[in-house]
């Protein structure tokens, strides 16, 4: 059976290195040419108004991490525990910024709550978490270098996944189902808005008043607006999800059978190179190296 015959090394596994820096290179440039776009519109007057934006600034910070992500780095040295925790930290940031974007919308539509009062509190409480879920880690030399790459380097397979879900994995579970239900409340609560203004608008309609029409709720006129903010930390949850519990499973079975050579190739096309921005691809890539 393919799911405990060991891999056997082929052609493709010598240009497995090649292959995920082209996708980190190109997440790199396609990242920093929609930032780019970005500032270039913030230059010009007439649309600087409509990019000042609580979860468009999260969204913003979230691809400049992303984008300043370390890639592969190879070889032992004194540098490499800090490159593992650096690598790993930025992404976590990252990670934050995209699940604050979607938390930033239900608490300014849903809840009425200020969102530029709460901007501040979104980079300090991801500056927070990072800081005890990779400092921790860094502090027990959990970080050096491992099979190729700066990762989890803990001799014993269990200690090294036991860190790795406790400071990587269940979290970034944890805010990409943070951010889906956050995204199905604004959904929900646009809808229950649209019904009511259909309601408001046919009672006054038919009494008669001279009011006019009714204002549309802001909520309803900008929900393409808002759907397209929302759409991205929702696409990025759903693969670092689908990441997540590849990552969980390959870390839980490192030995390379057939199965798992394909689980992480599988990951490394759909899961890392289909975000926009480059993702944890050193998570994958000791996998590689085994061969």
């Amino acid at each position: 059976m393919s799911s405990t015959k060991l891999h056997v090394p082929n052609a493709l596994d010598a240009h497995m290195e090649n292959i995920a820096l082209t996708f980190d290179i190109a997440g790199i440039v396609l990242t920093s040419t929609l930032l780019l776009a970005i500032a270039y519109a913030a230059c010009k007057p007439a649309s600087r108004q409509h990019l000042n934006r609580v979860s468009f600034r999260l969204l913003v910070c979230a691809l400049i991490f992303a984008a300043t992500s370390i890639p592969i780095f190879e070889g032992p040295n004194a540098a490499c525990s800090f490159m593992g925790f650096f690598g790993l930290s930025i992404l976590m940031f990252s990670s934050c910024m995209f699940f604050c974007t979607l938390v930033n919308l239900q608490l300014v539509l849903v809840h009425n709550v200020n969102g530029n009062s709460m901007e501040k509190f979104y980079y300090i409480g991801s500056v927070i978490v990072v800081a005890i879920l990779n400092i921790t880690p860094y502090v027990a030399g959990q970080f050096g270098y491992y099979n190729g790459t700066c990762w989890f380097n803990d001799s014993r397979p269990d200690v090294q996944f036991h860190w790795f879900l406790g400071s990587q994995a269940i979290w970034v579970l944890l805010m990409s189902t943070g951010e889906v239900m956050a995204f199905l409340v604004i959904l929900g609560h646009m809808y229950q808005m649209n019904n009511l203004r259909a309601w408001s608008h046919h009672s006054t309609t038919s009494t008669k008043l001279s009011f006019g029409m009714t204002p549309k709720s802001p909520m309803v006129a900008y929900r393409s607006v808002i759907i397209r903010i929302g759409l991205y930390p929702l696409l990025s949850c759903c693969l670092n999800f689908t990441g997540a519990i590849l990552d969980i499973w390959l870390t839980r079975h490192p030995l390379l059978t057939e199965l798992q050579w394909r689980l992480s190739f599988v990951e490394l096309l759909t899961c890392y190179a289909g975000t926009p921005a480059p993702q944890q691809i050193d998570t994958i890539y000791p996998t590689y190296q085994s061969c």
